[in-house]
């Protein structure tokens, strides 16, 4: 008669092997397979999401330096703090009326591809605004054209920012901690070297700075190597998908509820006080650069 052993739970048999999990595999660019995915954070630091995260702080701090380098060229050319104020808002205007059109677009041709192009819109729109103040006065007409331009790029290139992440990142959390803490510090260091570059080289190289950063961001998305994403193909229309986009947050009161509050903080609050910061960023370096030369 054969005898019968009992095994404690939780303790292996003699003899028959311990399964074991199936192996992690990491987003490309990531550490190899077999890592534990408790080892999954280590990993967020792979190739591609240091790209990413090179592109969105370099474009951030270049978006940082828009104003100030608006209130520099404009007040150097004799124009007015109204005319910050125009130019703005013809940007502002821009992004919030095309940002629902971004997103269709990025569904329907892929988030990068549509990152990529908004920052050739960017660069070039940038590198004609430091051309025409570097070379003397523009017209105010121009200003506000290329910046209602700036504006397009940048309601193109934000709804692909959401997307992308979780395809780069094997922690979406902790690299939208890292993003937003790293944008945040650029938002801010933006405006302050804009206001240096005011003094020393004017709005002509402030604008130049600016046209780079988004072509450092353009590049470092177009180095991403990520599997091939299929464009999202409904059968309809564009302006179908903008109307059932529209539908979908009409349908959400806390969204436009919160959209609407801001708003509202924007054109009281945060609308007037931008160009009077960028008045100030911009008048203090060339104050500062003035002091400086005098005390030489």
């Amino acid at each position: 008669m054969t005898e019968k052993r009992t095994v404690a739970p939780g303790i292996p048999e003699p003899g028959i092997p311990e399964p074991t999990a199936p192996p992690y595999e990491a987003p490309d660019g990531g550490a190899p397979a077999g890592t534990a995915p408790e080892g999954a954070a280590r990993t967020l630091w792979n190739r591609n999401f240091r790209l990413f995260f090179l592109a969105r702080t370099v474009a951030r701090f270049g978006d940082g330096m828009v104003p100030v380098a608006l209130a520099a060229g404009l007040l150097d050319a004799g124009y007015g703090a109204s005319s910050v104020s125009f130019a703005l808002g013809a940007w502002m205007a821009c992004f919030a009326g095309f940002v629902l059109v971004g997103g269709v677009l990025a569904d329907r041709f892929t988030p990068r591809r549509m990152m990529v192009l908004a920052d050739g819109i960017r660069l070039a729109g940038t590198a004609v605004l430091a051309v025409a103040f570097a070379a003397g006065a523009p017209a105010l007409w121009l200003v506000y054209a290329l910046s209602a331009l700036n504006g397009l790029g940048a309601a193109i290139f934000q709804p692909g920012v959401a997307s992308m992440l979780p395809r780069l990142a094997p922690d979406v959390q902790r690299g939208n901690a890292v993003l937003r803490v790293a944008e945040s510090l650029t938002a801010m260091a933006g405006p302050a070297i804009a206001g240096a570059l005011a003094g020393f080289g004017g709005p002509g190289l402030i604008f130049g700075v600016n046209a780079t950063t988004f072509g450092i961001s353009g590049i470092c998305l177009f180095l991403i190597r990520m599997e091939s994403v299929t464009p999202v193909v409904t059968g309809e229309s564009m302006l179908a998908e903008l109307m059932g986009g529209w539908r979908e947050f009409r349908a959400r009161s806390w969204l436009w509820g919160v959209i609407a509050v801001w708003s509202v903080y924007g054109i009281t609050v945060l609308g007037p006080i931008t160009p009077l910061e960028a008045v100030g960023f911009a008048t203090a370096g060339r104050a500062s650069t003035f002091s400086e030369c005098w005390l030489d």
